[in-house]
């Protein structure tokens, strides 16, 4: 909803920036022109963090929930497509604001999901490993 719905349905722009982080270059311009530089930064990291969290649950469900995305290109692939699809979706609504940043801190933000994934997989197999170990070791001591 919060995504494809615009709250000023009076207004029907289309915005698209195909820029990747255009947001750098205007900061260097507010730094030089002495503007509200830290309300800026803050709007910017928002909405940057915001998509990274947005997408970071799919990359760690999908391996979850089906074994086809067990595989990071597959699953960083995944988010950036559905992302795109959300944004043409926008850029269809009218109203809304295309930005490659989304797209690209979507992709970035599911591949972080993804990376935790691993992580996970990684300490459960390591605990596993080890408590296969020890009750190997109590039972060649009970031996």
């Amino acid at each position: 909803m919060i995504t494809l719905l615009n709250q000023n349905y009076a207004i029907a722009v289309r915005i698209v920036n195909g820029i990747p982080f255009l947001w750098i270059a205007e900061l260097f311009q507010i730094f030089q022109s002495g503007r509200a530089v830290l309300f800026y930064v803050r709007l910017v990291m928002k909405g940057l963090l915001i998509n990274l969290w947005m997408f970071a649950p799919a990359g760690f469900l999908m391996p979850l929930a089906f074994p086809a995305f067990r595989n990071g290109k597959r699953v960083i692939a995944a988010g950036l497509l559905f992302s795109i699809l959300i944004e043409s979706l926008q850029f269809m609504h009218g109203g809304r604001v295309v930005d490659i940043d989304d797209v690209l801190m979507n992709g970035l933000g599911t591949g972080l999901g993804f990376c935790i994934y691993q992580i996970g997989l990684f300490l459960i197999r390591t605990a596993t490993i080890g408590e296969s170990i020890n009750s190997k070791k109590r039972r060649l001591a009970a031996d």
